[in-house]
């Protein structure tokens, strides 16, 4: 990034501040689904999650009627690593759980990150126009400066509108949640996934190999 000068002072010298090891946030609208899924939806059991509901199957993806959103899934995965991660030997994601989320009126979904997983993800299927998913950083900062013009170097959170059938693929160690619901028309309904890959990382000339 290039900036000019700043505040009062005159400074005509080009400056340049570059972004170090930026966090990757894969989005993508999935607008060729066809929703076979809504049917089963009503039939699928709840139980109670922090701030909202959350279903009893943890493996909602094998369902029939979501073979094709399964199938999408899993095309978009494999091109976030080879988009992001740019593997040198060949690597297989593949989704280990998945679960439907429910979220009404005064309800919330808790800030949260993914155990025992290493990218996870996002489906929406039923939202309102003015949705969004927050990120926020687990960097602990002994000072924190007070801001009116945030950026990414002086933000905290980041808050990512949503529409329907949006994708959303993050690196599972992201802190990430729903605010609350105070009013709604209807109730939002995301399907939630994690990940892991199959395969062979690290060398055996560095003591590092593990294969998977």
């Amino acid at each position: 990034m290039t900036f000019g000068g700043a505040g009062n002072d005159i400074i005509n010298d080009q400056v340049e501040v570059h972004e170090l090891f930026p966090t990757p946030l894969y989005v993508v609208t999935l607008s060729s689904i066809r929703e076979e899924y809504q049917d089963e939806l009503k039939s699928i059991k709840r139980g109670n999650n922090v701030g909202n509901t959350i279903s009893e199957d943890k493996q909602i993806l094998n369902m029939k009627c979501f073979s094709r959103l399964k199938f999408e899934i899993n095309r978009h995965l494999k091109n976030y690593y080879e988009l992001i991660h740019k593997p040198k030997d060949k690597l297989e994601p593949y989704i280990t759980q998945s679960w439907i989320n429910w979220t009404g009126d005064n309800q919330f979904h808790h800030q949260h990150a993914h155990q025992n997983s290493l990218v996870s993800g996002v489906f929406y299927i039923d939202v309102e126009k003015t949705d969004s998913i927050v990120f926020n950083q687990d960097t602990y900062k002994s000072i924190q400066i007070d801001t009116d013009n945030p950026n990414c170097f002086n933000s905290m959170k980041y808050t990512l509108p949503l529409q329907k059938n949006d994708l959303v693929l993050f690196p599972s160690s992201l802190i990430h949640g729903v605010n609350d619901r105070i009013t709604s028309d209807n109730e939002r309904i995301s399907l939630s996934f994690n990940t892991f890959i199959r395969g062979t990382v690290g060398s055996k000339e560095h003591a590092t190999e593990l294969i998977l």
